[in-house]
């Protein structure tokens, strides 16, 4: 992988493990640094599969100290996704988060943060659509099968490509939430 090459060796090794080892074709969009010396990239942007679509999430780790936990920048239409903050049970959930036995030298730690984040985000989604209470939408969303269901990018894309309308519907009345939310 070029992308390796340009990442210092503790999080190109996170980044491979994480690419060979998902179970969904995650893809890197984009490699950059954040340092003035760009020796190192240090920062990248992931497409991670959910809904019949991607979502791009930007990892933001720090060169110069390699070993603390990578920040994760989600989109900006998710800035009310705070995946480690449960109301009530803030703390508890904190401790089982993948965050806090965080181990820079351990290449399976970025694919167990993504995972994890990922299942959050699917939790979160799933609680938006059900403060919408709208029976059609709710019946929709429990007739979609997992896209984990499907095997790899050849089905996604057939999909993707097969004209299911409640895609749009469900990101009009997304937006429509967001709005009256915030």
């Amino acid at each position: 992988m070029a992308i390796e090459a340009t990442l210092p060796p503790l999080i190109a090794a996170q980044l491979n493990y994480l690419l060979t080892h998902f179970p969904l074709p995650v893809k890197v969009d984009q490699v950059w640094s954040g340092c003035r010396n760009p020796q190192f990239s240090d920062r990248f942007s992931l497409l991670i599969p959910f809904c019949l679509d991607y979502i791009k999430w930007d990892v933001i780790y720090n060169a110069q100290y390699p070993l603390t936990a990578p920040d994760i920048i989600f989109a900006e239409e998710d800035e009310m996704f705070h995946p480690f903050v449960i109301e009530g049970e803030a703390e508890a959930e904190i401790s089982k988060s993948s965050l806090c036995d965080w181990n820079c030298k351990d290449p399976t730690r970025l694919f167990s943060l993504i995972n994890e984040l990922r299942y959050l985000y699917m939790s979160y989604q799933k609680k938006r659509i059900g403060e919408l209470e709208d029976e059609r939408l709710t019946f929709e969303l429990s007739t979609i099968q997992p896209r984990e269901v499907l095997k790899h990018s050849e089905k996604f894309e057939s999909v993707n490509q097969s004209g299911y309308g409640a895609r749009w519907v469900l990101k009009a009345k997304l937006k429509k939430f967001a709005f009256e939310v915030g």
